[in-house]
């Protein structure tokens, strides 16, 4: 998942994420763990894939997926005070990958019947999903690869 570096806009706070390369597009953001601070996430991450040319398909199926896991992290992961990282990348074999940390614990929740299907939700949209756990916290790392076109 990559090398621990310091987040500059949050001074001794470690950060999971490598980010954009040179020549990579990026968006990072680190917010308090409540729904109503991810909430404006969800249309700064479409508007951003929109920016970088992403096909409505991927930029649909990348906004659900990233908007589950900080959904998840905010639930499942982090306790008041927490914060909840998000970092986007455009590659430049044009995959797009997708990391979204808590501080967590992962903290159990009384199971539901109608939920509990992210992980099965990222896995069907994205190519890749990894889910991590150290001493940071938990991550889930997500890529989507870019579409390929059949030559006849």
């Amino acid at each position: 998942m990559g090398t621990i570096n310091q987040d500059a806009n949050t001074p001794g706070r470690p950060r999971r994420f490598v980010g954009p390369a040179a020549g990579e597009a990026g968006l990072a953001r680190s917010v308090p763990a409540d729904q109503d601070e991810i909430r404006p996430l969800r249309a700064e991450i479409g508007e951003w894939l929109e920016g970088i040319g992403a096909d409505d398909a991927a930029r649909d199926g990348v906004v659900l997926c990233v908007w589950e896991a900080l959904t998840n992290a905010v639930e499942h992961g982090s306790l008041a005070g927490d914060k909840v990282d998000l970092s986007l990348t455009a590659s430049r074999d044009g995959s797009l990958v997708a990391e979204v940390g808590d501080q967590g614990r992962l903290l159990e929740r009384k199971p539901e019947p109608h939920r509990g299907h992210g992980m099965v939700l990222m896995r069907s949209l994205m190519n890749d999903v990894e889910l991590g756990n150290d001493d940071l916290g938990t991550t889930v790392h997500m890529r989507m690869l870019p579409k390929t076109t059949d030559v006849a």
